[in-house]
């Protein structure tokens, strides 16, 4: 059995390069802005939109679902914002449950 290779086309490539230089981009915009946001929205989820160009925070709220409720009411398309929730506490690994050795 042959393997198939396929190898996107240019305007493809394209895309997916500037949807990996995007992710890139956001990760380092959240990061470096991280403290700012600690301190102004602490345990909330933050929407901000067009966090690529000048960032402009449009709705922080204490739940995903007010959050969005937020938004629909604005009016802004959602494929506009990025969304993140700024924790204050670092948050580490739950220990898995195992069955008890004793018995």
């Amino acid at each position: 059995m042959a393997t198939k290779i396929v190898v996107p086309s240019t305007e493809e490539d394209f895309e997916l390069r500037r949807q990996s230089e995007r992710r890139k981009a956001l990760r380092e915009f959240w990061s470096q802005h991280r403290d700012e946001f600690i301190a102004r929205h602490p345990d909330q989820f933050v929407a901000v939109k067009d966090p690529l160009g000048e960032y402009q925070v449009i709705a922080a709220a204490d739940s995903i679902a007010a959050l969005l409720d937020d938004i629909a009411s604005m009016g802004v398309d959602r494929r506009d914002i990025d969304i993140e929730f700024i924790a204050t506490a670092s948050r580490t690994p739950m220990p898995l449950l195992r069955p008890s050795d004793s018995g």
